[in-house]
């Protein structure tokens, strides 16, 4: 077949797939545990399978060496919660823990810029890396369901 190029993966590092996949891990995991936790306090089935997500979240956080962005994604989560709580319920309390949270988000952010970024080369997503990531995440959902 004339035209055709062979398929090949375009981030080959390691690293890269780990941080992504840790990163999708913790942010789901996080929300798991805010769904399960949003009551407080908590029915005692609920309370154990928030802490459960919680406590992947955090190990997660502890494993990767992209923390800030972690960190930086949980308080965005936290921020959209309490602008939808606010907004919702007309809570002054979820609008005051979202402009915290923002104010954290924004000093990561900050110091994350400064950091600087990652040790290695990201490339462009290509269809086998494209093929991977959908196998992992359905992995990953089966997972969930199970725990959930």
């Amino acid at each position: 077949m004339v035209g055709l190029e062979p398929v090949h993966l375009n981030n080959t590092d390691l690293r890269w797939y780990r941080d992504k996949y840790v990163a999708i891990i913790s942010a789901t995991s996080f929300v798991g545990a805010a769904v399960h936790l949003a009551r407080w306090p908590a029915p005692h089935d609920d309370l154990g399978r928030g802490l459960t997500f919680l406590a992947i979240a955090a190990l997660c956080l502890v494993i990767s060496p992209q923390r800030l962005p972690i960190l930086s994604g949980a308080l965005a989560i936290i921020v959209l919660r309490g602008i939808i709580g606010s907004v919702l319920y007309r809570s002054l309390a979820a609008l005051l823990v979202a402009i915290i949270a923002g104010a954290a988000f924004y000093t990561l952010a900050a110091i994350a810029a400064k950091k600087g970024r990652v040790p290695y080369k990201i490339n462009e997503y290509s269809y086998p890396e494209l093929a991977i990531d959908t196998c992992v995440l359905l992995s990953l959902l089966w997972i969930y369901l199970r725990i959930a």
